[in-house]
């Protein structure tokens, strides 16, 4: 197994969700987080790193938005599994993250410190 410690990108124009999502992570100490405020920022942190585990994106951000972001990356970094977060889920998000791919979509704001059920499939 590998020991390395996980790299999650965190991608989302709200400083208010953006701040406490990532400290929350990296207080675990079982992860290493970038934070990007649109989605042009977070292609840039993809390409420059070593290596990115897992993908939590906005939808609509500036300059480059979350379905821009998504289809990069699926493209470039097929294997990397993406979570999208939105304030609105609505069946036209839906379909159009499917296009892209498969995705986790939740419901902002994420509250509470449970795990996630089926109810947001």
């Amino acid at each position: 197994m590998n020991d390395r410690c996980k790299h999650i990108l965190l991608a989302d124009d709200k400083k208010d969700i953006l701040e406490p999502l990532a400290e929350g992570l990296q207080a675990s100490g079982k992860f290493k987080i970038f934070t990007a405020k649109n989605g042009r920022k977070a292609l840039e942190i993809f390409r420059a790193s070593h290596g990115i585990d897992l993908l939590v994106t906005d939808i609509e951000m500036p300059e480059m938005s979350g379905f821009e972001l998504l289809a990069h990356v699926k493209k470039d970094y097929p294997d990397t599994p993406a979570i999208v977060l939105t304030g609105h889920i609505t069946h036209k998000i839906k379909e159009q993250l499917k296009a892209i791919g498969d995705y986790v979509c939740i419901e902002k704001p994420v509250r509470g410190r449970g795990t996630l059920s089926d109810d947001n499939k």
